[in-house]
This record gives structure tokens, sequence and C-alpha cells, in this order.
């Protein structure tokens, strides 16, 4: 009796340790991470934005109206366990990879991958968004920082005030000397300290035809950079370097190689190969137009293209502008023919885009310079008309085709509102408008852009 008594007692407590375990397992849940509701949203657009169904969305948050979701509200996004927290769109940084975002952001590069639903590395490029599980208050107070040549951890820790083995659990390594001279890692550093903050890549994704900039917070960075077969010239502004350009408006849209490579203040050199995205302008087709054939034969304005090109391939160290541009028209405006736009001429196809802005003649006959700069060339030709071209530094230049008149001489420096022609209808015209290009590093872009935007 006294053994079955023992058998007994074994099994009554071996029981009561299996069953509260059993039923804490199934009571559990999967961890799934939080969506806060933005300004805009709507379940379809969160769907599409974690390739989620919107059905799953609402079976798991019990949503019993989807057409009423709130801002600020949290919605449990499922499909993804094991990454609790809350979520996040982060626009990839200049040069940073998969492991350096991990790490920055305290997730393994599984739960990275997870997210956003990629398989290779390659698939983070400049211009994209990664979906992360941000804590916002984790994140502050960190930094990354560059291990320089002949440098170990232990010294940057000492110029950089900070204890080298915090540096083990925030970078997700074993050992500190894991991490190798050229390599970036996080560390608790200020804002001004960390390199993420040293260049800035502006206007991301990059669009047809439209402007971006990049700023290196330094001087004397002797940086240059390429986009595919496009080379982008830096030069120096104040304590800075800055590299004003655009796409093509013609170019495909796609991932193109991009190229960096500067001088860190430290004396490294700095390199950055990586892919960035091009998207769309999405410009419609004008109007087909019917114009003098010769101004369509190459072989008669081909001079004309090339005097123009090795014009605007000048480019001055000096800023002459400051702030906005603004219109070259008087008001009321009236825009006849938009930047970018497709065109055809005289039934052919719509291989050509219209390279700037037509201004009709709403006010009066009057063209100002948008901005201060330099009058480089003024004269006839075959497809512009009578035509100006103003040097506003950096490689940036305005055009005005068509002119009836030209008030200005080659040499002459104009400012901003300064009066410099009259609205005409010379060239390859259909009628009296103004014509205004912007040219930035050779290539043409909107010019509307910079009556909203200061670049750089």
């Amino acid at each position: 009796m006294n053994l079955h008594k023992l058998l007994f007692t074994v099994l009554l407590a071996t029981a009561f340790i299996i069953v509260p375990n059993s039923v804490k397992a199934q009571s559990e849940t999967p961890q799934y991470p939080v969506y806060i509701v933005q300004s805009g949203d709507t379940l379809n657009l969160i769907s599409l934005k974690f390739n989620v169904s919107a059905e799953d969305i609402i079976a798991v948050n019990n949503i019993s109206d989807p057409n009423l979701l709130q801002v600020n509200s949290q919605l449990v996004i499922p499909g993804i366990e094991g990454a609790a927290g809350i979520l996040s769109f982060e626009p990839i940084k200049l040069g940073e990879t998969p492991i350096q975002i991990a790490r920055f952001y305290g997730i393994s590069l599984s739960t990275l991958f997870k997210l956003n639903r990629i398989t290779t590395p390659s698939e983070f490029f400049l211009g994209a968004n990664a979906i992360l599980v941000n804590n916002i208050q984790e994140n502050k107070g960190k930094g990354m920082l560059l291990l320089r040549d002949s440098e170990s951890v232990f010294e940057s820790a000492v110029i950089n005030d900070f204890n080298p083995w915090e540096i083990v659990q925030e970078n997700q390594i074993s050992y500190i000397w894991e991490i190798i001279p050229g390599e970036n890692f996080v560390a608790p550093v200020s804002e001004e300290k960390s390199i993420s903050g040293s260049v800035i890549f502006d206007k991301l994704p990059l669009t047809q035809g439209k402007t971006s900039s990049i700023i290196i917070h330094q001087k004397n960075a002797n940086a240059h950079a390429s986009l595919d077969n496009m080379e982008i010239n830096f030069f120096e502004l104040g304590d800075s370097s800055v590299a004003i350009f655009g796409p093509h408006a013609l170019k495909d849209p796609g991932l193109y190689p991009f190229h960096l490579e500067y001088s860190a203040t430290s004396g490294e050199k700095i390199v950055v190969d990586q892919l960035i995205s091009l998207q769309s302008g999405f410009y419609p087709n004008d109007p087909e137009l019917s114009v003098d054939p010769e101004t369509l034969d190459g072989t008669l304005t081909q001079n004309e293209e090339t005097e123009i090109k090795e014009i605007i391939s000048q480019k001055t160290d000096e800023k002459y502008w400051n702030g906005l541009f603004k219109i070259p028209v008087d008001e009321p405006v009236c825009i006849k023919s938009w930047f970018g736009n497709r065109r055809s001429y005289n039934g052919g196809p719509y291989d050509r885009f219209h390279t700037g802005v037509d201004f009709g003649v709403c006010a009066n006959l009057n063209i100002y310079a948008p901005a201060d700069g330099v009058v480089v060339f003024t004269g006839p030709l075959t497809v512009r008309g009578n035509a100006t071209i103003i040097d506003h530094g950096f490689g940036i230049y305005s055009g005005f085709w068509h002119q009836s008149k030209v008030l200005v001489q080659v040499g002459s420096k104009v400012s901003a509102g300064e009066l410099i022609g009259e609205i005409g209808s010379t060239g390859r015209s259909t009628g009296p408008h103004l014509h205004w290009e912007l040219i930035a590093s050779g290539i043409q872009v909107d010019p509307l852009d910079w009556l909203d935007i200061e670049f750089p």
C-alpha cells in the first residue's frame, strides 16, 4: 500500500507540473507587430504595404467596419511572428546594408528579411523604404560610426566616449574584435558624430526629369559620383560639398548603379556602391504638333545642339543664385505646355519630350531673369529662335527660347526679376510663347520645382 501511495503521489505531482504548462502553451497567442494608422491610410493600402490580405487584418483585429479606420489607432499585422513591436517605414540611407539596418533597430537579419518579404540584400536599395519593428525610444542616442584604418573599437570608444562592451549587444556579435577597420557599426553617439547624418541624399526615389541633390557636411570632401553612366559634379558651399542633378526625362524607370566616393574628416576614403531606384514621372502625351520640317532635320540642327551642349557643359564653381527662383513672366501666368510631356511632330512617333515650360502671353511680353546669374549666350538659333542662356553657377543654367527681342548681352550680370527679353514666336514655334528651360549638370529638369524648393 505504501508503494501504491508513493506512486500515486508522484503521478499527482507530475500532473500538477505538466497541466499548467500545457494550459499556458494553449493560451499563448502569436506575438504579431502593430502598425499605427496614418492619415490617408485605407485597409487596402495597409494590406498592400505589408503584403497581407485585408481579410486577415480584419479578422485578427475584430474590425466591424473596414471603412472607419481611426488615425493613430493600432492594427495588429498578422503573418509575421516573433517580431512584436511598432511597425514603421524608414528610407534606406546612402551606403546602408541590411546588417547595419538590423543592428541599428535591434532586430535579427531573418526578421528584417521576413518583414520585407525579401530573400537577398540587393533588394535593399536607395529610394526604397524598409519595413521595421521600430522602438523610437530605444533608438534614441544611437548612431553609425566608421571604424577607421589601424583603429580598434577600444580606441574609437575612447575618442567618442562610450563603453566598448555595449557594442557587442548593439551589433549582434559575440566578440568586440568582430568589428574590423573600414566597417560601420552601431554606437551610442550623438547625431553630430554619426556618419549616417554626414551625407544627405535628397528627393528619393529619383524621378524622371526631377532635381535631386547630395550634400556632404564637410569641407574639401573631394567627392565624385555617378548615376549609371552620368557623372555627378560636386561644388564647395560653406562647410559642405554639394551636387545638384536630375535623371533624364526619357531614362527608363528601374534600378541603376550609383557610385559615390569622398574623403571623410578622419582622412579615410569612403566608397559607396549601391543600387538606386528611378521612378516614372508619369508625363502625358501632348497633342500632335505641326512645325517647319527643317527644324526637325538633324543635319541642320546638329550644329545648334553641339553649340548649346558646349555652353552648358561648363561648370562655374561659384553659386550666383540665392533662395527660390522666380517666375520669369508677369502675372497672371498661363502655362501652355508642361515640362516632360511626350511629343510627336508632323505625325511622327512620341519619342521626344518637352524640355521646359511654355508660358503663353496672358499679361504682357516681358521676360525676367528667374535668379541671379551671368549671361553666357544670346543669338538666333534654328530650333530655339532668339535665345538667351544664363549661368546661375554650380552647373545650373536657364534657357529662354523663341524671343522676339533679346535685351541683354553676353557677359552681363543679371539679378532675379531683371528684364531680359520679350516673348515671341521665333524658331520651332507654333505661336507666341516663352519656353523656359532649366538645366542641371547638363540635363533638362522641371523648372517649376525650383519655384517651390530651394536647392541645395
